[in-house]
């Protein structure tokens, strides 16, 4: 079989590793091969795209981003600027929006339709990390790496769900194939591509920049060891080629930056000089906690569901790095030494950038952040299994035993790993009820509220209520977005505030409770609600997490 992105890799074949007479016990998954590949996108195709309308995720970020692409493409208000991310006055690229919205133009704006872009493009990240693997290492990295990631509990939610990290699999991956495919076939074509699909990597998430550095590397040693004359010509071409067709994805932000008097740049200014980290956790503790959560997160998910899984998953990442980075040789070396690059600068930058993944809070998760390393532990668990169990000259019956014992041992280890990816898999339904819920939830409001224009605002003011705003106006009402400001820049042109109101809707986030001192369903709704809508018409909630409360003008009736 020819693999669509190029070669099959730079290892021979597994030699056989003798036992007995007439006997071969090496694992060559590359006898299979026309089994193993098939075997493995089919069952990560089946885990992506399986019950896709109800697991995936319906929130206020989704809310959001459908408001700017219905923004987009029914009023046609071209966003320069993307989802904004958790720093104040700072965006994340508008890519990610241009990406979605041919799909949401042929959809009507339907989540559900929109979400299988994700699931395909978690489908291609599997195929990268396979193909990725393999090349590096063989045909048993490639099988041990695509399993895992295949399985992978974290990439299939990150494929069932439409929020811009989620195509970072997809985007990281092939930027780092694309660099390996340079260098091992000294075609600087690759480079093009690889350097493209770094920049949509940044587009998607801002922090994703720590991709950089360890591709430059590479890339100024390809340019290094190239001969002078048409071959270093060529790559140079090809590496240009690559940079400009990466500039124009943020001319968007350039022409936001000239009409505004750089905001982008104050905002990020201004969050670097602040004072960005918790003061309970030192430096060294807030890396010991994001090299814990980069190295185990793929396969374990949060750290604190599974601490003592997480641990034990680093440690053994840790050590393949660690022994590959000494034992490795030829193509494999250059491989391993690029892989725990990318892992260092971003562990380093991470911890320097984003202090607040040293606290980890179930149900605001910021693993996202290192989404673009997220396939490299697939990776290296499957470069660190190649290597034990490849081949190895015969030698003493204690060694052919030691190494049976090794292969057992190893082989019962990846099982555990995989059951545990089994067990910790995204349920067939969201618990929140996803966009199934928040359309039900609407269609609620409208009944309560059959003739009003809806003013709709959040409890805590800093949480968008895009999750009931969207789907309000896909059922076609007149809503006046009472937390515009909040919703970050551009995100939200709907009805002007001056549209006399006729019902409040309060969406209540029951996990923000702590924050502003009052329980939903009543007591922290009553801080907000106006004397001009004193009459309850309807409370339900909408999720395990939201409460929604509709209020009404003197003389309605209530429930």
């Amino acid at each position: 079989m020819t693999d669509p992105i190029g070669s099959t890799g730079s290892s021979p074949p597994a030699a056989r590793v003798p036992r007995g007479p007439n006997l071969d016990v090496s694992l060559d998954p590359g006898r299979l091969r026309w089994i193993v590949l098939p075997t493995l996108l089919a069952m990560a195709t089946f885990l992506r795209f399986l019950s896709l309308p109800d697991r995936g995720i319906f929130d206020s970020d989704q809310g959001r981003d459908f408001l700017v692409l219905r923004s987009m493409l029914v009023d046609g208000v071209v966003p320069l600027l993307g989802p904004p991310a958790s720093v104040g006055g700072v965006h994340h690229g508008v890519v990610y929006y241009y990406l979605l919205a041919p799909l949401a133009w042929l959809s009507h704006l339907d989540p559900t339709i929109v979400a299988m872009l994700f699931a395909t493009a978690g489908v291609g990240a599997f195929y990268l990390v396979w193909w990725l693997a393999k090349s590096i290492a063989g045909p048993t990295a490639g099988l041990v790496a695509g399993m895992l990631y295949a399985l992978s509990p974290t990439a299939i939610a990150a494929s069932i769900t439409n929020w811009n990290p989620n195509f970072i699999g997809l985007t990281a991956s092939l930027a780092l194939a694309a660099a390996w495919k340079a260098w091992i076939t000294r075609d600087g074509r690759w480079w093009a591509l690889s350097l493209v699909a770094a920049a949509v990597t940044i587009q998607l998430h801002v922090v994703s920049v720590l991709l950089v550095p360890p591709l430059a590397g590479l890339l100024a040693a390809d340019l290094r060891r190239s001969v002078a004359g048409d071959a270093r010509r060529s790559l140079l071409r090809w590496m240009f080629a690559g940079l400009a067709l990466s500039a124009l994805l943020f001319v968007p932000l350039l022409i936001n930056e000239l009409s505004t008097g750089f905001s982008e740049v104050r905002g990020a200014l201004t969050f670097l000089a602040s004072d960005r980290g918790p003061a309970s956790l030192d430096p060294a503790s807030r890396l010991l906690i994001v090299v814990l959560r980069i190295t185990s997160y793929p396969i374990v998910g949060l750290i604190i569901d599974a601490p003592t899984a997480a641990s034990l998953l680093s440690l053994l990442v840790i050590a393949f790095c660690a022994w590959r980075w000494r034992a490795a040789r030829g193509h494999e070396r250059i491989a391993v030494r690029l892989i725990v690059a990318v892992l260092g600068v971003s562990a380093v930058g991470l911890t320097l950038l984003v202090p607040d993944l040293g606290m980890v809070i179930r149900g605001l998760p910021n693993d996202h952040y290192h989404a673009f390393t997220d396939p490299l532990i697939a990776v290296v668990l499957g470069l660190g299994v190649a290597a034990i169990v490849g081949p190895r000259s015969s030698g003493s019956q204690r060694q052919r035993l030691t190494f049976r014992a090794e292969r057992i041992l190893l082989g019962a280890g990846v099982i555990v790993m995989l059951v545990f990816e089994i067990i910790r898999l995204p349920p067939p339904a969201d618990p929140n009820g996803g966009w199934p819920a928040a359309l039900a939830g609407a269609e609620r409001i409208t009944r309560a509220t059959p003739a009003h224009t809806l003013t709709v605002v959040g409890l805590p003011d800093f949480k968008p209520t895009g999750t009931v705003l969207f789907p309000l106006l896909q059922l076609g009402r007149e809503v006046v977005n009472g937390q515009e400001a909040s919703e970050g820049t551009q995100a939200v042109p709907l009805k002007p505030a001056s549209v006399p109101p006729g019902a409040l809707v309060v969406v209540c986030d029951r996990l923000f409770e702590p924050v502003f001192g009052l329980p939903c369903r009543g007591e922290a709704e009553g801080r907000i609600t106006h004397p001009d809508f004193p009459v309850l018409l309807d409370r339900f909630d909408l999720s395990q997490r939201t409460t929604i409360s509709v209020y009404g003008p003197t003389g309605t009736t209530g429930p």
